[in-house]
Parts: structure tokens; sequence; C-alpha cells
């Protein structure tokens, strides 16, 4: 099943790489990303488009989203 993911980050050097070894770490493939900066300098707004085998998967996700530095979730 497929989840979108929205998450804003502050746009720093090597954030979407930290962002995207999640997903590598447990075998989640990314079938979509989009990256766009926001009216708020240094502030980007991620969307990750990913195929998950369960809820549980994805609140994994959500989960380790939320311990990364500098990157909120979005509704």
């Amino acid at each position: 099943m497929k989840r979108t993911i929205k998450s804003q980050v502050l746009d720093r050097a090597g954030t979407l790489n930290r962002l995207t070894s999640i997903f590598v770490r447990r075998q989640y493939n990314i079938v979509s990303l989009s990256a766009t900066p926001t009216e708020t300098e240094g502030i980007t707004n991620i969307t990750f488009i990913v195929d998950v085998s369960d809820e549980s998967s994805t609140e994994t996700i959500i989960k380790q989203l939320e311990c990364m530095p500098g990157t909120w979730l979005s509704a």
C-alpha cells in the first residue's frame, strides 16, 4: 500500500540523505519524492510517497522521522 508523508525540514546539506536513509535501512521503496521551498527562507517542504507492507511500517517511519533534528511532520 502507498502512503504519503509530508514534512518540513531545515534546508541544510545532508538533510535529504539523512531522511532517505531511514527508508533505505528498512528497505521501503520511495515511489515519489518532491522537495519545494517555502516562503520562509531556510525551510523546505518534502513529500514522500512510500510503498509499505502494513500500517505498523508507516508508524515506524513516522516515529523515526519525528526523531530527526530539524524535521517537522505536516498533517
